[in-house]
């Protein structure tokens, strides 16, 4: 199943978003949040660990690696939203601030955890399916047989 083209599409899709999400922020690093405390490193650590998945991905890596890309990018939308509402650490914007490098990078978050469910759920689905072709195709759950009818003393 890991090799099919529909596979393979949605890998490739995972990691382009996962990329342009990582690339958007190494670029606010470098445009200024570097010297926001703790936010820069945040960026920085958040681009790295982008690169990384998306290299990893493309490469062919394991389920695990997709679920960590969709972890990745809910965080990040999280962290979008603490930060234009209560703060994060102390850092508060507005709006779509900067604009259009923060619609990218939630446009791109978004599609990397659509992708990833997506992926992980056709994964899920074709385990089941391996799983009950190598059990025969039997029923796992068999029906309770009907009661015996036997008269008694007979």
């Amino acid at each position: 199943m890991w090799r099919t083209l529909p596979d393979l599409l949605l890998r490739i899709g995972i990691c382009v978003s996962v990329a342009i999400s990582g690339y958007t922020h190494f670029d606010l690093y470098r445009g200024g949040y570097r010297y926001i405390h703790l936010i820069g490193p945040s960026f920085l650590l958040q681009a790295a660990a982008s690169f990384a998945l998306a290299v990893l991905l493309l490469l062919g890596g394991p389920l695990t690696l997709r679920i960590a890309a969709g972890g990745l990018s809910v965080g990040a939308l999280a962290a979008f939203v603490l930060s234009r509402t209560v703060g994060i650490f102390g850092f508060t914007e507005i709006g779509w601030e900067p604009a259009p490098k923060a619609a990218v990078s939630v446009a791109a978050e978004f599609a990397t955890v659509l992708l990833c469910v997506v992926s992980i759920l056709i994964h899920l689905r074709a385990l089941r399916r391996s799983q009950m072709s190598r059990a025969g195709g039997v029923n796992r759950f068999p029906q309770p047989s009907p009661p015996n009818r036997t008269r008694a003393g007979a």
